[in-house]
């Protein structure tokens, strides 16, 4: 799964993102959820010229990840499971694991994730999205 997300990340010098330009800043690590569990992946960041200006990760963008966290199949499996299960039966299903040891993904914030599943702007710059 590691491969599969990091084919989605870039390494040019400058990128175009909602027609602002952005220079190559550094490589760093991250860890997503996915269907298979949590991979930590190498990826490039890129900064603007503006101290305001979003620092954007092509790889997120390109791959779909929603919320910055989750595959595009690991946020529906937490969905379905949320929407068909009871709180305890998820929370059975979907160990405390899968928050991949971020503080900030546990409790609530996986169902942050759900108002984006619809959102066609997550899929940008992907031919098919990882699970």
């Amino acid at each position: 799964m590691q491969e599969e997300l990091s084919r989605y990340d870039v390494t040019a010098e400058e990128i175009m993102v909602e027609n602002k330009t952005y220079r190559k800043g550094r490589c760093s690590s991250e860890t997503y959820l996915t269907a298979a569990g949590c991979v930590t992946v190498e990826r490039h960041l890129y900064v603007g010229v503006n101290a305001t200006d979003k620092t954007p990760c092509p790889l997120e963008l390109r791959s779909g990840l929603i919320s910055g966290y989750f595959t595009p199949r690991a946020a529906r499996q937490g969905a379905f499971a949320m929407a068909q299960l009871t709180p305890g039966e998820s929370e059975a299903l979907l160990p405390r694991s899968v928050t991949c040891n971020r503080p900030e993904q546990s409790g609530s914030a996986d169902k942050s994730a759900l108002p984006a599943l619809g959102d066609p702007s997550h899929h940008l710059g992907s031919p098919t999205s990882p699970g």
